[in-house]
């Protein structure tokens, strides 16, 4: 039979070793308590700081508005300031500058057609000389009407995928040289080139013409002419 002081040892012991299983029991289960209970919205994963930034971010309701190919700005497009001049003349076309030495101001030799501006820029490719004439019509039937006559011919579509076409080329070949013309549909503006042949003609429009877009004639940004 154990002694007393035995018994009572054994007594400590066995609360020594209880003790700390006890509370980790009761700590292991509080905490398993808390993850049942809590509320899985009150407690969003980390996000990236500058998506919350820009998702609180306020949307701008200020309308800028249009800037128009000479700088002022507007509601809409059609408020732009009607194309007009040598200027309007560079804006459309930003190879043609009328202070170059190489350019002329041919308008008055052509009195008798609907033609308020009409220049003749001299050029080289391959060193074969070309000549670029860069025109603005009264209006777009009156420019189909003068090539058509001038021409001969029906006019293509030029760099255009859809319908209508968006810009028209007339082309064909004249005594010893190749003329060809493109004609915007929308704006009353064309260029001509005469060449050589028909190679020199294209790579004359590759190399040395620039055209605003289409849809950018009236307006800005000054986005890269093709």
């Amino acid at each position: 039979m154990p002694s007393p002081s035995s018994a009572t040892g054994e007594r400590w012991r066995t609360a020594l070793i209880l003790g700390p299983l006890v509370l980790l029991l009761v700590a292991t289960g509080a905490y398993g308590a808390h993850l049942l209970l809590a509320d899985p919205a009150a407690e969003p994963a980390p996000a990236d700081e500058a998506a919350v930034a820009a998702d609180n971010t306020p949307a701008s309701t200020d309308d800028p508005g249009v800037t128009c190919w000479d700088g002022t700005v507007v509601p809409t497009t059609e408020a732009c300031t009607p194309l007009g001049g040598p200027d309007a003349l560079a804006w459309v076309f930003p190879s043609f500058d009328p202070a170059d030495e190489t350019c002329r101001d041919r308008t008055q030799e052509s009195a008798d057609v609907d033609r308020p501006q009409w220049w003749e820029c001299r050029a080289e490719v391959n060193d074969d000389e070309v000549y670029l004439t860069y025109a603005q019509f009264g209006s777009v039937e009156a420019a189909v009407e003068f090539f058509g006559q001038e021409y001969g011919t029906e006019p293509g579509a030029w760099n255009d995928s859809g319908e209508p076409a968006r810009r028209l080329v007339w082309d064909r070949p004249v005594d010893e040289h190749h003329s060809r013309t493109v004609l915007y549909t929308r704006a009353p503006y064309a260029v001509t080139i005469w060449a050589v042949d028909a190679e020199q003609a294209d790579r004359a429009l590759a190399e040395l013409v620039r055209m605003r877009p289409p849809g950018r004639v009236a307006r800005q940004p000054l986005e890269q002419p093709v």
